[in-house]
């Protein structure tokens, strides 16, 4: 879709919108309108509107008006142009690629508040018993109202008596949660859960709301939409009128009350899991079921301005009734389906968009590493996108990609495209091995194995339940690329969630194709899981002796803001009170809980099948002020900068000062360097600690 014949199309597209005008004469013979048009805040391209009238006798008008495409012939570019992109693709921030130029669909057709334009508009009633009367369809002038999705929120949550229009919207409101409980009744996939923020759409998918919001104006739209569509369909059906049919059909059973009580319970993931590749809607030319609404015939005509197939369909309807040839006829529906469905399955439909955003991330593929630094996060995507395609890592991306990674700049949400396909670039790999150590770290590799998978870079990734047998507890992660083999890993310990972590870095290492990166190197990285955590056998030991246990954890007094040190003091039951330091709570407590452990020989006993694991590896600043605490050193003192090295590469030097024997006793001063200034502290701890560590008569 980049091709030049694209782009000239596209700018003849913008051409023919600027030179549009609506005809002198187009009001002719059209009624008069009304409705609100309700949308987001920032969009201008509206082009429905709808009004809810409720009678006396029980009975409920509805009318719906949608922007007549008829104005815009087949043949010209805007049409072709529109044809070819498929529908208007949104974006973040508010960013979208219009399939119809805003000069249009934020123009000179779009129903801007209290102005008059060109509607093609649908009524119908529906009785106290459901009974729905066939549809009447006009030709129309309409002046819509404006109303934002957190303006009918507000009027919806309205306790004003006297306020006439919170008293419609509640209206509304109520007349959309009927009409979606009677799909539901009738055995469609209809269900809103306000609490969880899940609506499912017209075919059943879950969408999941923004957290926190008020969402009585989604519900309102989608369902006065869908009732509108339905009838344009039947109207369509009745009068011969040449349509593409929107239908869905199951692959395989669904139960409805499953996913209604999945909905129930927040379920998100299990949902998609659920409905994934269990249905599939498509266009064509005749009628049929649409399964997931439990409606024949069902078509989309709302969004002209926003969607191909609802500017074909509502072109016919409005040729029919003006008595003219259809624009698009009978016999090029098939072609159009065929087009539309394909459109629908690929990213073909977004090429505009992605045209745009490719050409500018190929030009930043030759810049340095200090201009990629410093690249808006949504541009730097595109960028790892493009080197992803092209299998080709290059060495200024790859240094960008460290620097953030070093400065803990790099976004989690990137992992999975850098971590996650498959290649043989020594530049990927290389990257690869530098990512690795940075997500062993408790559900770190299981949130980018889910993010690739919600990225469709996988295919049936699955967590298996985690067992306890003999050898402690096995955890079993399965998956494989969509054209790739079958991957089984599994991982055991003695600690439920160290198995867990432990079996998804093992398949993240091999769908990374950096396999011999083993998983035990991984655990002795700065950030660290233990497989046999003291804590947790502790409390599994006197889970089954009885007795409860419990951590006093507090910060030590006097310890600097850039190093703070924590002491925890442990009881047993029966026992003398066992303290233990470190540079956070958690590796404080370990500390104390390691001492323990192998004072009882703990592990032994709960496991006498296997020998004791080690205790961990203190870290090297919390060995220095459990010297503190024992009265061999005064406070230590650490002073660190940055002495060199590049911006996307810094060097930082740290001075330890420490002294022995109190303050009159002897001064040393131990050095340590790092590409961070925690590292550098690190390293001088290190040094400070083999210096001042009595040798064993065995070393010397």
């Amino acid at each position: 879709m980049d091709t030049p014949e694209f782009k000239e199309l596209r700018v003849a597209a913008k051409a023919a919108a600027f030179e549009f005008r609506l005809p002198t004469d187009w009001q002719e013979g059209r009624i008069q309108a009304f409705g609100d048009a309700v949308d987001g805040e920032s969009t201008d391209d509206r082009d429905d509107a709808f009004r809810i009238l409720p009678q006396t006798d029980g009975t409920t008008n509805v009318e719906a008006t949608f922007v007549d495409p008829s104005f815009i012939p087949p043949d010209s570019p805007i049409a072709e142009y529109a044809l070819a992109l498929g529908e208007t693709q949104y974006f973040p921030q508010g960013k979208s690629s219009p399939m119809i130029h805003p000069v249009l669909s934020s123009g000179r057709l779009s129903l801007l508040e209290g102005v008059e334009r060109p509607g093609i508009t649908v009524r119908l009633s529906i009785d106290q018993y459901d009974r729905k009367s066939d549809a009447s369809v006009v030709k129309s002038v309409i002046k819509a109202g404006r109303k934002t999705y957190n303006e009918v929120a507000a009027l919806t949550h309205s306790d004003d008596p006297n306020d006439e229009e919170a008293a419609k919207w509640r209206q509304y409101e109520a007349f959309a949660v009927h009409l979606l409980k009677g799909r539901r009744d009738s055995g469609a996939l209809a269900y809103f859960n306000a609490d969880r923020n899940i609506l499912t759409d017209e075919e059943g998918r879950p969408v999941f709301l923004e957290e926190g919001g008020e969402h009585s104006g989604n519900i309102i739209v989608q369902e006065i939409m869908i009732l509108a569509n339905s009838a344009l369909a039947a109207y369509a059906q009745r009068n011969g009128i040449p349509s593409l049919y929107r239908r869905f059909e199951w692959a395989s059973p669904v139960n409805i009350q499953t996913i209604g009580r999945l909905i129930e319970q927040g379920g998100r993931e299990q949902i998609v899991d659920l409905l994934k590749n269990k249905g599939r809607g498509f266009y064509s030319s005749k009628p049929g079921p649409h399964d997931a609404l439990k409606v024949t015939p069902y078509g989309r005509y709302s969004s002209t301005m926003r969607r191909g197939v609802d500017f074909i369909n509502l072109s016919n309807i409005s040729a029919h009734k003006d008595g003219k040839p259809y624009p698009f006829p009978q016999d090029t529906l098939d072609e159009w389906s065929e087009k539309l469905n394909t459109l629908e399955r690929t990213p073909w439909s977004k090429a505009g968009a992605i045209y745009r955003a490719e050409k500018k991330a190929k030009k930043h593929l030759g810049a340095d590493a200090t201009q990629l630094v410093n690249l808006p996060k949504a541009e730097l995507s595109h960028v790892i996108e493009i080197a992803r395609e092209r299998d080709e890592m290059p060495p200024a991306v790859a240094e960008a990609m460290s620097h953030l990674l070093a400065e803990g700049k790099l976004p989690q949400s990137y992992f999975h495209r850098l971590l996650i396909h498959r290649t043989a670039d020594e530049g990927w790999l290389e990257l690869r091995r530098q990512l690795m150590p940075h997500v062993v770290a408790p559900g770190v590799a299981k949130n980018i194995l889910l993010g690739a998978r919600a990225s469709q870079m996988l295919e049936d990734l699955h967590f298996e339940p985690t067992v306890k047998g003999p050898n402690g507890f096995e955890s079993v992660v399965t998956a494989h690329y969509p054209d790739g083999p079958f991957i089984e890993k599994r991982n055991t310990s003695m600690d439920r969630k160290a198995a867990e972590n432990g079996a998804a870095i093992e398949m993240l290492a091999q769908l990374a194709g950096i396999e011999h990166v083993e998983y035990e190197s991984l655990a002795q990285s700065e950030v660290h899981i233990e497989v046999r955590n003291p804590i947790s056998l502790l409390y599994e030991f006197y889970q089954r002796e009885g007795g409860i246990i419990r951590f006093d954890t507090k910060r030590v007094p006097g310890s600097p803001d850039h190093a703070p040190v924590f002491q925890t003091t442990l009881t047993l039951p029966d026992k003398e009170p066992i303290t233990g330091v470190g540079i956070n709570k958690k590796e404080a407590e370990k500390a104390a809980a390691a001492k323990a452990v192998a004072a009882d020989n703990i592990a032994e006993r709960l496991h006498p099948e296997q020998s004791a694991d080690p205790a961990p590896e203190k870290h090297p600043i919390s060995i220095l002020y459990e010297m503190v605490q024992a009265g061999r050193l005064n406070q230590p003192n650490f002073h660190t900068e940055r002495t060199g090295g590049p911006d996307h590469a810094p060097i930082f030097t740290s001075t330890l000062v420490v002294k022995t024997g109190g303050e009159a006793g002897d001064e040393q001063v131990f050095t340590g360097k790092g590409p961070k200034s925690r590292i550098a502290e690190t390293e001088a701890a290190q040094a400070a600690v083999r210096a001042l560590t009595p040798k064993s008569p065995q070393s010397e």
